[in-house]
């Protein structure tokens, strides 16, 4: 006998998300867990509930639903783009080129038949391939990363960033010229997600920014060292001094 699905829906549109209760008590394997009508109570629900299938609205009141779903972790629930067809018809053709589930309001029980079907296995490898593709395209590349400091969830643009660090136990940090922060991904989920030709792991515990590289300083004896916008000097091995020798010259 199969588990019943745990659902959650974030859409700050309150008669969509009655009509889509209505439609998934059809379900009778689907229990609804929580709702969040913002990005914000979107990250703490998920993390609070762990839904295995989440309706997530692209266009949610503080952030998009596309930052939200950049920012959960691997595992990610099986997403449901649940997009108004005039607003998000932009995006339409990225669902389809990236076999991304979606339903437009209003959905009807049709639209949901696969999906549905689907939502009993987990993201494969390749699906979870797939979404990031697909989110990165839906976005237009414009994403924000999804910080937390202090209990409250900050917008971080790529351009602020100037690496990430994997740390020994707890979340990893994200790191601007004068700030710390903390994100969901792992630094395994972010250099899987980010394009690298913006980011490039340079040692085992950091992700960094091609653009926030100061300075490479290569001494006659001892190791190479990388200078980060934020002052922070890193030592290279000298296989990953090529790499980004490299990276740098195709970046700029």
């Amino acid at each position: 006998m199969r588990q019943d699905i745990r659902v959650m829906i974030a859409d700050d549109d309150e008669l969509a998300r009655a009509r889509l209760r209505r439609l998934l008590r059809r379900f009778d394997d689907m229990k609804i867990v929580g709702e969040a009508g913002s990005a914000r109570d979107a990250m703490l629900r998920i993390e609070e509930y762990k839904p295995s299938l989440l309706f997530l609205d692209p266009t949610l009141p503080d952030y998009s639903g596309f930052e939200v779903a950049a920012a959960l972790p691997t595992p990610r629930p099986r997403i449901i783009f649940y997009a108004d067809p005039e607003e998000h018809w932009r995006a339409l053709d990225a669902f389809e080129d990236h076999m991304l589930d979606y339903a437009l309001k209003p959905a009807s029980p049709s639209q949901l038949g696969a999906a549905m079907f689907r939502a009993h296995k987990p993201l494969s490898e390749f699906e979870e391939g797939m979404l990031t593709r697909g989110i990165r395209a839906a976005s237009r590349g414009h994403l924000r990363f999804l910080a937390r400091k202090d209990g409250e969830i900050k917008g971080i643009l790529a351009r602020q960033v100037v690496c990430f660090r994997a740390e020994d136990d707890g979340p990893t940090t994200l790191c601007t010229p004068k700030d710390l922060l903390n994100v969901r991904p792992s630094l395994d989920d972010l250099e899987r997600r980010l394009n690298p030709d913006t980011f490039l792991r340079i040692t085992d515990d950091r992700l960094v920014r091609l653009k926030a590289v100061d300075e490479i300083v290569e001494p006659s004896r001892g190791c190479s060292q990388v200078v980060l916008r934020n002052g922070e000097r890193l030592e290279l091995p000298s296989d990953r001094l090529q790499q980004l020798k490299e990276r740098l010259r195709r970046a700029r």
